[in-house]
């Protein structure tokens, strides 16, 4: 009986900490998107992770740190939704930091619809400060 005590806890244990390891917070799991899209996306034209994990960084109190920290640390995709959301926090910021990013040439992965496409940052850049990259007004 202590033998199968003591293998159901260690059991538990393990599971307990496989699992907490496997639930990233928000900032590491956009930092690691495939692509960048807002909108619909695919024949359902579902929300995509990414535009999903961006809006939930948006409603935190840290999301303007979180957002600097996704443009050191993530990779292409992943610095556009970082851009996107510091034009709407802090626009100041986000000119500064235009600056740098308006000539890189980075290849993007983008969604459009059911359309996977090719971008840089600097093209996406560009749409962020035209408006083209926000997400769709909530439905009431």
């Amino acid at each position: 009986m202590k033998i199968y005590l003591a293998t159901l806890l260690l059991f538990l244990g393990i599971t307990l900490v496989s699992a907490q390891d496997t639930e990233e917070n928000p900032v590491a799991q956009l930092a690691k998107v495939k692509y960048f899209a807002f909108g619909g996306t695919g024949p359902g034209g579902i929300i995509s992770d990414g535009e999903k994990l961006y809006n939930q960084i948006l409603k935190s109190s840290t999301a303007q740190s979180d957002f600097i920290t996704i443009l050191n640390t993530g990779n292409a995709p992943s610095k556009c939704y970082a851009l996107a959301g510091l034009q709407s926090l802090d626009p100041k910021q986000f000119e500064m930091l235009s600056v740098y990013y308006s000539k890189d040439e980075t290849k993007v992965t983008t969604m459009m619809g059911c359309f996977q496409l090719g971008s840089s940052i600097s093209s996406i850049l560009r749409g962020i400060k035209n408006g083209l990259y926000q997400p769709p007004p909530k439905k009431p």
